[in-house]
């Protein structure tokens, strides 16, 4: 209910130029570019491989499985952690988007290098980022989410001059920095 109805809803009111979804699925239908990124690494396997796993393939996760296959047909972008999961998801499902790799700690490789080829490369990226883009992060506060790094990122891009807007949906008792 929340991804296919409450979801689209939500980036219809704040005009959403992107949906970035972080936790496998998201809506069948997303009203603007869809981004997904795997973090369940049970739908980059098989129910072959599951089944040798001992991992019960149970009515939800056939469910979950065939939501995620769906979904990524219209993706315009999907993002892994890692080449493996990338690989594994190629040769289960089918997909057209292009794909890229995100490590857990992308904020500090780029905070802490002192190598200027990697952080050309990273500003290169930042500035083919198009103007005008508003984020919506829909999330409770967890230190592992790094939404500070969204913050530096939209602040970064800011002072590049690109005109960029970020919306957290944090309360201000979830944590010292909320």
């Amino acid at each position: 209910f929340f991804d296919n109805v409450l979801l689209p809803k939500i980036c219809n009111d704040f005009s959403a130029d992107v949906l970035f979804t972080m936790c496998n699925n998201g809506p069948i239908r997303a009203p603007c570019r869809h981004v997904v990124m795997l973090r369940r690494p049970q739908f980059a396997y098989s129910e072959v491989e599951l089944s040798a796993a001992k991992i019960e393939m149970s009515v939800t996760l056939k469910i979950l499985k065939w939501l995620y296959q769906v979904t990524i047909k219209s993706a315009v972008a999907l993002i892994f952690q890692t080449a493996t999961m990338r690989d594994r998801v190629a040769n289960v499902y089918s997909f057209s988007a292009p794909s890229f790799l995100v490590g857990k700690t992308v904020s500090a490789p780029i905070a802490t290098s002192t190598n200027d080829e990697y952080n050309s490369q990273q500003i290169v990226k930042v500035e083919r980022a198009r103007a005008g883009l508003s984020f919506l992060y829909l999330t409770k506060y967890s230190p592992h989410k790094k939404i500070e790094g969204a913050c530096e990122a939209v602040a970064a891009a800011r002072h590049r001059g690109l005109d960029v807007s970020l919306t957290i949906t944090l309360s201000s008792s979830e944590g010292p920095g909320c």
